[in-house]
């Protein structure tokens, strides 16, 4: 792990250690990164390696932190979803624009369509 690995993996630590949540390391989906809403649990890379899963993670521990569980309805997803991404805006130790966030919201709900 280089230095900038490290930096954002203590970083990601640090808010799962602050805001005591209990998470699942995945280290089979080694890049991927996914809320359970039942559980309230995200699931992260064991070692995040490159700033997409840095956000990726972050986003998920968005959801946690905020305490979002099983939206009732697509309105309530779509305001979740995007106060897990402004968690990412003002938690992130990287900056990170608006459209890049745009073009990852956009990529996730044409996954979960397919």
């Amino acid at each position: 792990m280089n230095n900038v690995e490290d930096i954002l993996n203590r970083h990601l630590l640090n808010i799962i250690q602050s805001n005591n949540i209990t998470v699942v390391y995945d280290n089979v989906h080694s890049d991927e990164a996914f809320y359970d809403a039942n559980t309230k649990t995200p699931h992260i890379p064991s070692q995040v390696n490159n700033m997409d899963a840095y956000f990726d993670s972050l986003h998920e521990l968005g959801h946690a932190v905020l305490g979002h569980g099983v939206p009732l309805n697509w309105d309530e997803e779509a305001r979740m979803e995007k106060e897990a991404w402004e968690f990412v805006k003002t938690h992130s130790i990287v900056p990170v624009s608006t459209e890049k966030i745009n073009i990852w919201e956009k990529q996730r709900i044409k996954g979960s369509n397919e």
